[in-house]
């Protein structure tokens, strides 16, 4: 699995380079393990695993620029001459 970066959080580049290129991965032996067909299987799942939370960060990240797309929208909306502003003031 991949290492620790010097603040204690995963190397996720060294995963997701083991993933893409396993002979090139800290312990791979050789590329054996490319004709295994249950490596394969296993390098196949971990992949579709890798697939499913990059579409699900995606989904968050797009949610989040439209948010903020609506909000300028309002703020320039406030913005507009002739549109009354609620005045700040004592009660």
């Amino acid at each position: 699995m991949a290492g620790k970066t010097p603040g204690g959080l995963p190397d996720y580049f060294e995963l997701f380079q083991s993933l893409i290129n396993p002979a090139m991965a800290k312990g791979a032996d050789s590329m054996k393990a490319l004709l295994d067909p249950e490596a394969l299987e296993k390098k196949i799942n971990e992949l579709e695993i890798v697939i499913a939370w990059l579409k699900a960060t995606t989904t968050v990240l797009e949610t989040s620029v439209e948010a903020m797309i609506m909000q300028k929208k309002l703020l320039e909306g406030l913005r507009r001459p002739g549109v009354e502003r609620p005045k700040r003031g004592r009660r």
